[in-house]
């Protein structure tokens, strides 16, 4: 019983330590304690959020307050296990109309209360509780913040498999569930393209997970989406409410699919011709 105490001590102190190391940021003045909260407790600090967190797979937040110059601030890290899952939440919660600016991954300023940026597996959120935000001001909190946190200033490598022709930049974004509102479209990498028609659709990328192959997603979703062969090439089709037609096939061991394509023959034709 007592080495179980001393262990689990260890692994307190351990967690501490990291949380410390983190949000120990030389530029600022902590004014708090670090906080840490887990998925069984997250609702506590973010109640009406934590689910949408949570369907991202979030592994723990870390929250120190600081302040700098005249600016007194909330820093929040996010700790969501994959640089794909911080890349998703960070695409839900980034304002479509936004700017991106390259710190860490990518970041974005919302003067004069709020960023956020995505670096390796984290996604940051800093609120400013006293005191303006300012573009310049904002990016030096991120540049601080991003060099005291571990991970590559890069995308996940999965982007690279979307298509870059007829790509609308800055469009890409990932659903680890329920994608288009299908329980059965899971880990989807996504994007939306344009062609010179003006005709726009989506295009994703179910991406399997452990133990799962792009043949074992296909027979899932065969068991109530329509197949259809079209040359040599067998692909599924499903109308989605409010979604439009949507259109799946198997090519080089993954699942495609094109969404938001309003008949049938639009979709097939959508999906083979940018896969060709």
């Amino acid at each position: 019983m007592k080495k179980w105490l001393i262990v689990f001590s260890l692994l307190l102190f351990s967690v501490s330590l990291s949380a410390g190391n983190i949000l120990d940021i030389k530029q600022f003045i902590p004014e708090s304690e670090i906080q840490i909260y887990d998925p069984e407790n997250l609702f506590e600090y973010i109640d009406g959020a934590a689910d949408i967190f949570l369907s991202f797979g979030f592994q723990q937040l870390q929250v120190r307050d600081f302040s700098v110059d005249s600016l007194q601030f909330s820093v929040e890290l996010y700790n969501m296990g994959t640089p794909l899952n911080a890349f998703g939440i960070y695409k839900s919660e980034r304002p479509a109309d936004a700017s991106g600016i390259r710190i860490g991954a990518e970041a974005v300023i919302s003067p004069p209360y709020q960023a956020i940026m995505l670096k390796g597996i984290h996604y940051v959120k800093t609120n400013i509780y006293e005191g303006e935000l300012d573009s310049i001001r904002g990016a030096k909190i991120l540049t601080a913040i991003s060099k005291a946190i571990p991970g590559k200033n890069n995308f996940p490598a999965q982007i690279k498999l979307l298509p870059e022709k007829k790509k609308i930049a800055g469009s890409e974004g990932y659903a680890r569930e329920a994608f288009l509102g299908m329980s059965l479209l899971k880990r989807c990498l996504f994007a939306k393209y344009q062609l010179k028609d003006g005709t726009s659709f989506r295009y994703f990328i179910m991406l399997p997970d452990s133990g799962e192959t792009a043949e074992t997603l296909w027979q899932k979703l065969a068991t109530n989406w329509k197949q259809k062969r079209v040359g040599n090439t067998n692909i599924l089709l499903k109308k989605i409410p409010y979604k439009g037609i949507s259109a799946v096939m198997v090519k080089d061991n993954l699942l495609h699919g094109v969404a938001d394509c309003k008949t049938a023959e639009q979709a097939q034709e959508l999906l083979i011709q940018l896969l060709k």
